[in-house]
């Protein structure tokens, strides 16, 4: 239990302005959902100032998607926008992904952090991170050029529906897989020598 509110705890600190967007709007539509997601936005950002609390660089990345995204599902009205937009949105998220790997520490380093707590993250577990955010960064590629081609090939309505169904059947899995799976996995890597550290052998005198 403490570890679900952990992570959702984790969710809605770095990725709420999208969480609420998805919600509202799947309750009450589109016009709702951009309005709360921005007054969530806004109550966050002051809570944060008022606390002196640091802004993640994943709060300001999920802000800044569903006000944008929000803000031109209104004005841009064309079959074009619908039926790319979720292959442009998932092109974003897997860019951000891969440019968290270029600083100290992944997404899915940071996302652990709020799992293992104090606990030093060594060598292969750093590694190990790394690898589990390029797998995330290389599915979310393949699910926008997924989304691309069910867009140009299938009308809007069709193509919602097997974006949806395509979506949940693959998102939920991984994630499943990457919160509940990777101490067995990391294990496993370890057993088959494949971290880092059982590749180095000992020096010969």
């Amino acid at each position: 239990m403490k570890k679900v509110v952990s992570t959702l705890k984790y969710a809605f600190t770095n990725f709420g302005p999208l969480i609420v967007f998805y919600l509202a709007n799947h309750f009450w539509g589109l016009k709702p959902a951009i309005l709360v997601s921005l007054a969530f936005s806004i109550a966050e950002l002051s809570y944060k100032f008022a606390k002196k609390e640091a802004i993640t660089p994943f709060f300001k990345f999920s802000a800044g998607v569903t006000l944008v995204f929000g803000c031109a599902d209104l004005y841009m009205k064309g079959p074009v926008f619908f039926r790319f937009e979720l292959a442009v949105t998932n092109i974003i998220t897997g860019a951000f992904f891969a440019l968290s790997l270029r600083g100290g520490s992944s997404v899915i380093q940071d996302f652990a952090k709020q799992q293992i707590g104090d606990k030093p993250v060594t060598p292969d577990l750093a590694w190990y991170f790394r690898m589990l955010t390029w797998v995330w960064v290389a599915y979310f590629l393949l699910k926008a050029g997924f989304y691309a081609w069910v867009g140009a090939r299938y009308s809007i309505e069709k193509a919602m529906l097997i974006r949806g169904l395509v979506g949940n059947a693959t998102l939920y899995p991984l994630m499943a897989v990457s919160i509940l799976g990777g101490r067995p996995i990391f294990l496993a890597l370890k057993k088959l020598r494949l971290l880092p550290s059982c590749r180095i052998t000992p020096s010969t005198a």
